[in-house]
C-alpha cells in the first residue's frame, strides 16, 4: 500500500456506470480490466488491476451491493422519514 495508505486510482478518464436492479448492485470503474477485488468496508468492493494493492495494484472501479437500500435514504431524506 502506498506510504499514506491511501489507494490511488487508475488513470483513464472513461467513467462507466452500472446498475443492476434485480441485485441492487451499483458499479463505477473506468473500463480497464479488473483481476481481483478486495473487500473495502460491508457492501463495497474495489476492483483493482491484476495485482493487490499490497503488490501496487491500482483501483479500477469499486463495486456496491445493496447500493440502492444504502443511497436511497442518504439522496432522499424524505424517503428515510417513511421507513
Amino acid at each position: 500500500m502506498n506510504k499514506d495508505s491511501s489507494i490511488r486510482l487508475a488513470t483513464d478518464p472513461k467513467l462507466r456506470i452500472l446498475y443492476d436492479k434485480e441485485s441492487d448492485t451499483l458499479s463505477l470503474w473506468n473500463g480497464l480490466p479488473a483481476g481481483y477485488g478486495e473487500s473495502v468496508a460491508q457492501h463495497l468492493t474495489a476492483e483493482l488491476n491484476a495485482a493487490s494493492v499490497a503488490e501496487g495494484g491500482e483501483v479500477v472501479g469499486i463495486t456496491l451491493e445493496h447500493a440502492a437500500e444504502l443511497l436511497l435514504p442518504i439522496l432522499y431524506k424524505e424517503h428515510s422519514s417513511n421507513n
